[in-house]
């Protein structure tokens, strides 16, 4: 007996199979999850090392090839790639496809801990990161504001972006835009040359001034006290009376530099 034979014979037995079958494809469709941009493993990685106030030059021979060097071995490594501007430099590691995403991520993570006391000291701890499309902006926000900008930035920055922060389920804000509030010291040639003092040596002791360290715990009567020293700066009354050693004396910061809250 062929099977057209018997859907000839057992009509109503064909139907239910055909009916089993299409209600097995619309529950199988219903489950399916949806997602603009499906999870893939991109075998990518990149690092991102900032260098305030470095020329590309400085980069490159200063952060760049070490970085290249110690990454170099890591385990199925493709291609490398580093872009060098100024202040910061950006390095875009290609693995074999196959290769575990995650795994070679925190192999590179771990490769970069172990040079960051041979980096500048000015430069910013390399930035790892794994390449993932599903990592796009899903939010976009908009704000619009009578205040003056650095005001605005200040108030987003401080108040909104902490409490925006906490959404379950939110992994980073992003603040673009704006005005953020800049200190600038702005040394003027003529009085560094007239109290010898170099641009280093101010950029030193700003950077020594501006410090809160630990020192430290009280154990009175068995209660623990932790001890810190705050020499952060809070006032600009405060930067501009920094005490700059010279070969003259003790000069104030506001001797040789402008202070501008920009």
């Amino acid at each position: 007996m062929n099977l057209v034979s018997l859907a000839i014979k057992r009509p109503i037995m064909f139907i239910m199979v055909i009916l089993a079958f299409v209600m097995l494809g619309l529950i199988s469709f219903l489950g399916l999850p949806m997602n603009n941009m499906p999870e893939v493993d991109i075998p990518y990685t990149t690092v991102t090392t900032i260098y305030p106030g470095a020329s590309p030059e400085e980069i490159e021979n200063n952060v760049v090839k070490k970085i290249e060097d110690q990454v170099s071995t890591v385990n199925g490594l493709k291609n490398m790639t580093s872009i060098v501007l100024e202040n910061y430099t950006y390095t875009i590691l290609e693995f074999k496809v196959g290769m575990n995403a995650s795994e070679v991520n925190q192999e590179v993570k771990d490769k970069l801990e172990l040079i960051k006391s041979d980096l500048p000291t000015d430069a910013e701890d390399p930035l790892v990161q794994k390449m993932d499309l599903a990592a796009e902006a899903i939010v976009n926000l908009a704000f619009t504001t009578p205040m003056d900008r650095k005001d605005a930035f200040e108030y987003i920055d401080k108040t909104i972006v902490p409490k925006l922060s906490k959404i379950e389920g939110v992994s980073e804000v992003i603040v673009s835009g704006g005005l953020e509030r800049e200190i600038q010291i702005v040394m003027r040639k003529a009085d560094l040359s007239k109290y010898m003092v170099s641009p280093l040596q101010v950029m030193q002791v700003v950077g020594k001034s501006n410090l809160s360290l630990p020192s430290g715990t009280i154990d009175p009567m068995s209660f623990n006290f932790n001890v810190k020293v705050d020499g952060e700066i809070t006032s600009l009354e405060d930067l501009s009376d920094i005490d700059i050693p010279s070969h003259f004396g003790i000069v104030k910061l506001k001797d040789v530099a402008d202070i501008i809250d920009g």
